[in-house]
């Protein structure tokens, strides 16, 4: 009997001890997978999500550096201020500008750089901040290196070779007497009249794209702007936002 218990005990001691060693793996093997295949980035936090150059690139010494964020930017966060383009003691004065087509900040430098030189473009997680208010939850660097430069140069915009074939082929319905649909090709008389839409949004504001309704329906998914958006290139975008940009007095 004695020697019976003992199996007895010995086999369920080996039983135990071999359901712990694989119960043990199987808690690991599921806590690996689970924090694995779980991880999603936070949604609320707003992330670079490209920028040109990329890391550890070259860029031409006279090309501006574009950096784009996961949505739409606030305009009043929009500075300088917590924006630091350097190559090692030495910083750059730069200019700020707003891409709304690609949710991007675009810095120019007022000088070109120099040629063959390594540089860090840092910037704040403060310091930039979505239409919501949410802000990156860490700094952003980026280290490039320049090479010669390529002739960049910003392209002047026409309204009768680069705007008005777009309007014509995306705004087929504008140009009746309806204040929804006015009529685009005598924009001028379009400048600073309300859109029937949106009466507190001008239909064209010079200088302010992100001020003018027309501007507005092109961009995907911008908060608070009422009708659908226009199926529209980003390159034809762009060229709407450069024309109204200009169009300031």
């Amino acid at each position: 009997m004695a020697n019976v218990g003992d199996a007895r005990r010995t086999k369920c001691r080996c039983q135990l001890m071999r359901l712990m060693k694989y119960g043990s793996l199987l808690k690991i093997t599921i806590a690996i997978l689970h924090v694995g295949c779980s991880y999603q980035p936070d949604d609320s936090v707003l992330m670079v999500v490209d920028s040109s150059p990329r890391d550890r690139a070259e860029i031409g010494a006279d090309e501006p550096i574009i950096v784009m964020f996961s949505d739409y930017l606030s305009l009043s966060s929009l500075s300088t201020d917590g924006i630091e383009l350097s190559s090692g003691e030495l910083k750059v004065d730069v200019q700020l500008a707003y891409d709304p087509v690609e949710r991007a900040i675009v810095i120019k430098p007022k000088k070109n750089l120099r040629v063959g030189v390594g540089y860090s473009l840092n910037i704040e997680r403060d310091s930039i901040q979505d239409l919501s208010g949410q802000r990156r939850n860490e700094d952003y660097r980026l280290n490039f290196r320049t090479g010669r430069p390529i002739g960049f140069n910003t392209q002047p915009i026409s309204y009768e070779s680069d705007i008005e074939p777009i309007f014509l082929k995306q705004c087929g319905c504008h140009g009746f007497e309806d204040q929804i649909a006015p009529d685009l090709s005598r924009w001028q008389s379009l400048l600073g009249q309300p859109s029937a839409r949106q009466p507190d949004v001008h239909l064209i504001s010079a200088g302010k794209p992100l001020s003018s309704y027309l501007v507005l329906r092109l961009l995907p998914d911008y908060p608070a702007v009422l009708g659908p958006s226009k199926a529209i290139s980003e390159e034809d975008a762009k060229r709407v936002v450069t024309w109204i940009k200009h169009l300031a007095p």
